[in-house]
């Protein structure tokens, strides 16, 4: 497992068009349920973490494409795969960066230290814990009809 205080950290988008590499200190994972984080990151929730903007590296950021999702927040995906690369971010920036959590290219050993936007969780996560788990994919996939 990484550090993620002496080690780069590095992730990358679904298609590898961008990439970053962070080398200092990350904050922990925040999980946001509000509908314009689950909308941008195309699941049931947002995971986002924080470093410092001086710290972080990018190759192929030309790929990026940035989307103002409310006045003066500014989100960025790989215009190529659409996977989110960071979350809403300051229209000027400051010294930080919210990096998504779906691009890490490891299992880095971050907790997570909130859950927000709870109110607007949608309802079918409620039953992950009761839902039969695959290590691989759905064997019934084949089957999978309305």
């Amino acid at each position: 497992m990484s550090d993620p205080v002496t080690n780069p950290i590095n992730g990358r988008c679904l298609c590898g068009s961008v990439r970053f590499s962070v080398t200092g200190p990350l904050s922990g994972i925040v999980i946001c349920h509000c509908s314009m984080c689950r909308r941008a990151s195309g699941g049931a929730y947002g995971t986002f973490f924080v470093a410092r903007r001086a710290q972080v590296t990018w190759t192929g950021e030309t790929h990026l494409t940035s989307y103002e999702s409310s006045p003066g927040l500014i989100r960025s995906f790989c215009g190529q795969c659409g996977s989110a690369a960071t979350g809403a971010n300051l229209a000027t920036p400051d010294d930080t960066i919210i990096l998504a959590a779906n691009m890490l290219d490891v299992s880095v050993a971050l907790p997570v230290i909130a859950v927000e936007y709870t109110g607007d969780k949608v309802p079918w996560t409620e039953h992950e814990k009761s839902t039969p788990h695959f290590k691989g994919a759905f064997p019934g996939w084949s089957n999978l009809k309305p």
